[in-house]
């Protein structure tokens, strides 16, 4: 897993707990897929996306107004791994 466990760990501790909070976790077989959220007067500000796994570790931040359907979407047609994941949570 090409120390994805440690990136995923030390990434979390450099993200402040008090402004993010995790939005979903899933597992693949050997892949965990973490979305973390950071919300600003009840608005997603920022979407962080951290793949672990078989693979070189990923971190994806994105910043802005966040709509995560719209993310999903976008997604689907950048063929970007991961974000299809969106699609299951509620606004």
């Amino acid at each position: 897993a090409r120390n994805g466990g440690k990136f995923q760990k030390e990434l979390l501790q450099i993200l402040p707990k008090t402004n993010y909070k995790d939005l979903m976790i899933i597992k693949e077989g050997r892949q965990d897929i973490r979305f973390l959220i950071r919300e600003e007067n009840s608005k997603i500000s920022e979407l962080v996306m951290i793949i672990t796994g078989e693979d070189d570790p990923v971190l994806i931040f994105l910043e802005g107004d966040i709509n995560l359907k719209n993310i999903s979407k976008m997604s689907k047609s950048m063929k970007i791994k991961g974000f299809e994941h969106l699609e299951k949570v509620d606004d």
